[in-house]
C-alpha cells in the first residue's frame, strides 16, 4: 500500500478493516481498533472468534459470513456488545476484497441513543393523545349516563316509599342497589377522564400516607410487609386528600394482586428537581420541582406489552370476575387531574414500581373562613326554581322537592330561566341548576341569581372545573348525578338553613 495512502486510511474518522477468508484480521486503521476496544497491533494477525470470544454466534458474523460467501455488499446498524461489558451503536458497510472482506464502521451510538428518545418522546404523545380522545368518550357516556341513573334512582326511591308488598319492595332494592353499582362504575370512568369533583386544597402526602397506611395494612394482608419511607422535608402539593388516599388503595390492591405468594410494598415520598433534559424525556411535564409518592411491590412484574395498556379503561390481568380494569384507569385520571404525571418501571419477576410526580405549591392552609348567615325558610314556604334540560331529571327532581313541600318552577333551558328572571315580582328563596346546559351554561346565570340573592345549588355528572366561570362556580354547592332523593332533600335543606357559605 502506498506510504501517504495508508497514512490517511489511519487516520479516517471513519473504522476501515480488512478481514481474510480465514477470520484473520489482515488491517485495521486507528479508528477500527478505538472501535473495537482494542490496538491493531493486538488485533491483527488474530481472527475475529479469538479477539472477540462468542461473536460467531451473533447477528453480525451472519452477515459477515454471507458477504464473504456470495460477495455482495452489505449494510446495517448494529449493536455491538463488548466481552468485557458496554455495547455501541455502529453503522456498517461491508464490501467483497480480494483478500476477503473490508468493513467500514461509524459509531452512532449518540445518534441512535437521540433517536430513540425521540421514539419514546412520540410513544407517549401518542399514548396521551389516545388516553385523552378515550377520556372524553368515557367522560360523556358517564354523563349522559348518570342522567339515567339519577331518574332511576330517584323514582325507585319514590316507589319503595309507597310500596307495601314486601316482594315488590324487595325487587327494588335490588334495581336500587343495582343503579347504585352502576354509579360507582360511572364515577371511576369521570375520574379517568378527569371529570370528577375534587376538593383542591394544600395537601402534605407523608400526612396521607400514615393516615391510610393501617388501611393499606388491611388490604394487603399478613404476608406483605409494607414499609414506608417518608421524607419529612416532602413539599405540598395542590390536590384533594381523599382522591391522594383512593390512588394509594387502587396501587394497593394492584400490588397485592401482583404478590399472591406474599412479598413487600415500599410507598415513599419526597421532594425532587426535573431539568430540561429530564422535561425533553418527558413531554408531559415540564423543568421544575416537584413532589413524589412512589409505590414499589416486589410482585411478578409486567412485560412491556402489558406496562402500555395498563391504564387504559377495562383493561384487565385478572381472572373473569375478579376485576373491572378500571383501577389503574382511574388513578391515571385522578393524577392527571391534578397535574400530575406517572412513570412505571417493571420487568416480569422484579416487580413494579409507580412514581407520581406533582407539582409543588407555595400555598399554605388557609384557615380563615368567612361566614354568610343565611335567613331560614321552611320546606312549606320555599319556592324553587329547577333549571335542567333533561326531562326525566326535572320532572324528577320537581316531584321530590313537591313531595317534601316545597313550592317548585321548572325551566328547561338557561334561556327559559332568563326570562322567568325577567318578569316582575320574582319571587325565589332557591335555584337548582344544571352546570351543563345547551346554549348558554348554568354558571353564565349567577349575575341574575346575585342580583336577587338568590342561594343557588348546581347540578351536574361532571365538575366545576370543566365549565366557564370554574372560580366563582367552586364556591357554590354541587350536587353530583347520580344523586338520590334523600340527598336532593338534604342539600336544599342545607342550602335554606342558617349555614357558612365562604
Amino acid at each position: 500500500m502506498n506510504e501517504h495512502l495508508r497514512i490517511a486510511i489511519d487516520h479516517l474518522h471513519e473504522g476501515v478493516q480488512v478481514i481474510g477468508f480465514d477470520w484473520r484480521y489482515l488491517y485495521v486503521n486507528d479508528t477500527a481498533a478505538l472501535h473495537g476496544r482494542s490496538s491493531a497491533i493486538d488485533l491483527i494477525g488474530c481472527t475475529m472468534q479469538d479477539c472477540y470470544p462468542g461473536i460467531a454466534e451473533s447477528e453480525l458474523f451472519g452477515v459477515l459470513r454471507e458477504a464473504m460467501q456470495d460477495r455482495q455488499p452489505r449494510r446495517l446498524r448494529n449493536l455491538f456488545e463488548y466481552p468485557n461489558g458496554g455495547a455501541r451503536w455502529f453503522d456498517l458497510r461491508i464490501e467483497a476484497v480480494p483478500a476477503g472482506i473490508c468493513v467500514l464502521s461509524m459509531d452512532v451510538t449518540e445518534d441512535q441513543q437521540t433517536q430513540d428518545r425521540l421514539r419514546e418522546v412520540e410513544r407517549q404523545l401518542l399514548q396521551a393523545q389516545k388516553m385523552e380522545a378515550v377520556g372524553r368518550l368515557a367522560g360523556g357516556i358517564a354523563h349522559d349516563f348518570n342522567n339515567q341513573l339519577t331518574v332511576i334512582l330517584g323514582l325507585t326511591q319514590l316507589l319503595l316509599e309507597d310500596v307495601t308488598d314486601v316482594k315488590q319492595k324487595r325487587d327494588l332494592g335490588e334495581i336500587e342497589a343495582a343503579a347504585q353499582r352502576s354509579a360507582a362504575l360511572t364515577k371511576q370512568l369521570l375520574a379517568f377522564s378527569r371529570r370528577q369533583v375534587f376538593h383542591i386544597e394544600p395537601v402534605y402526602l407523608p400526612a396521607v400516607v400514615r393516615n391510610v397506611s393501617r388501611l393499606l395494612e388491611r388490604i394487603l394482608g399478613e404476608d406483605i410487609r409494607c414499609e414506608l419511607d417518608l421524607d419529612p422535608g416532602t413539599e405540598l402539593v395542590l390536590g384533594d386528600a381523599g382522591q391522594f388516599e383512593h390512588v394509594l388503595t387502587n396501587l394497593a390492591v394492584n400490588a397485592r394482586d401482583a404478590m399472591p405468594e406474599g412479598g413487600q410494598l415500599m410507598v415513599s415520598t419526597g421532594t425532587t428537581e426535573f431539568n430540561e433534559d429530564d422535561a425533553r424525556q418527558h413531554p408531559m411535564m415540564q423543568k421544575g420541582r416537584y413532589t413524589v409518592l412512589s409505590v414499589a411491590d416486589s410482585g411478578h412484574g409486567m412485560d412491556d406489552e402489558t406496562k402500555a395498556q395498563i391504564f387504559e379503561p377495562f383493561f384487565t390481568t385478572k381472572e373473569a370476575g375478579k376485576g373491572t380494569g378500571l383501577g389503574l384507569s382511574t388513578v391515571y385520571g385522578v393524577v392527571k387531574q391534578m397535574n400530575g404525571f406517572i412513570w412505571v418501571y417493571s420487568e416480569p419477576g422484579h416487580g413494579t414500581t409507580f412514581r407520581l410526580y406533582f407539582p409543588i405549591t407555595s400555598e399554605r392552609p388557609d384557615a380563615a373562613i368567612n361566614r354568610i348567615y343565611v335567613e331560614k325558610r321552611s320546606a312549606g314556604t320555599a319556592r324553587v326554581l329547577v333549571v335542567e334540560d333533561d326531562p326525566g331529571v326535572r320532572e324528577l327532581v320537581a316531584r321530590t322537592l313537591r313531595q317534601n313541600g316545597y313550592h317548585v318552577t321548572v325551566a328547561s333551558s338557561a334561556e327559559e330561566a332568563s326570562d322567568y328572571f325577567d318578569q316582575p315580582d320574582v319571587s325565589l328563596d332557591l335555584v337548582l341548576v344544571d352546570v351543563i346546559l345547551p346554549g348558554q351554561s348554568g354558571p353564565m346565570l349567577l349575575e341574575q341569581f346575585e342580583r336577587f340573592a338568590i342561594p343557588v345549588i348546581f347540578m351536574s355528572g361532571y365538575s366545576a372545573a370543566h365549565v366557564q366561570n370554574r372560580g366563582r362556580l367552586g364556591s357554590f354547592p354541587l350536587l353530583t348525578k347520580p344523586f338520590s332523593s334523600a340527598q336532593l332533600v338534604s342539600a336544599v335543606e342545607q342550602a335554606l338553613a342558617p349555614s357558612m357559605h365562604q
